[in-house]
């Protein structure tokens, strides 16, 4: 009867285990894996200092997001080419951005195109585009910059806000978790079954084993 009861237990372990080992490649399916890269700035008449820092702020704030896996600029060089990206960031048109995310194999592209306007030396205008392009929809989209240096930062915020936050998060941590819950059942499940099932049994067993009372 014990060992009926163990292998009664054992089959219910496998058949669960296997269910699990079935949702779970169904969840990973369904994870949302988006891929972005940020391909660089193309700067006309920007010191080279200034150059370093909008590239830094920039990356900031797009390396942060949960929504996307990012590739920064140095890494769009080595897979792309420097002579490639270097074409990209000088045309940016919708043509250039279908190359770069399909050769890269990404979703999203985020670039731009800024230049010093000002006449002053001691002041720096920047002047012109940050873009996002959404490969799976062909679409540019495109914020306008007209801010000092000093400002840049306020520009910074509201196009985070607007092309950056607005994507929805991915779901890699959400899976994760519930593959770890249901592989954490498999095992709770499987332990409260053999523990019940063999206790049950071993109960059943001193039963048929109690030898018989003698009559007085």
């Amino acid at each position: 009867m014990r060992r009926s009861a163990f292998k009664t237990a054992l089959v219910f372990v496998i058949i669960f285990s296997l269910t699990v080992c079935q949702l779970t490649p169904s969840l990973a399916a369904s994870n949302d894996n988006r891929r972005a890269a940020f391909a660089g700035i193309y700067f006309e008449n920007v010191p080279p200092d200034i150059q370093e820092i909008l590239l830094w702020r920039i990356t900031g704030i797009l390396e942060t997001q949960s929504s996307f896996v990012l590739t920064k600029p140095n890494a769009v060089q080595l897979q792309y080419g420097q002579v490639k990206t270097a074409a990209f960031l000088r045309q940016q048109n919708a043509e250039a951005f279908a190359d770069l995310a399909r050769e890269l194999q990404l979703d999203h592209v985020f670039s731009g195109a800024l230049a010093n306007r000002s006449t002053d030396n001691s002041r720096i205008l920047l002047v012109g585009q940050l873009h996002r392009y959404d490969h799976k929809a062909g679409q540019v989209k495109t914020f306008e910059i007209n801010h000092d240096y000093e400002q840049f930062g306020n520009a910074l915020i509201a196009f985070k806000e607007r092309y950056v936050d607005n994507l929805p998060a991915a779901k890699d941590a959400k899976s994760k978790v519930w593959s770890r819950v249901l592989a954490g059942g498999a095992i709770i499940a499987g332990v409260v079954a053999i523990t019940l099932m063999i206790g049950g049994a071993g109960g059943g067993a001193g039963e048929e084993n109690r030898p018989p009372k003698e009559d007085n």
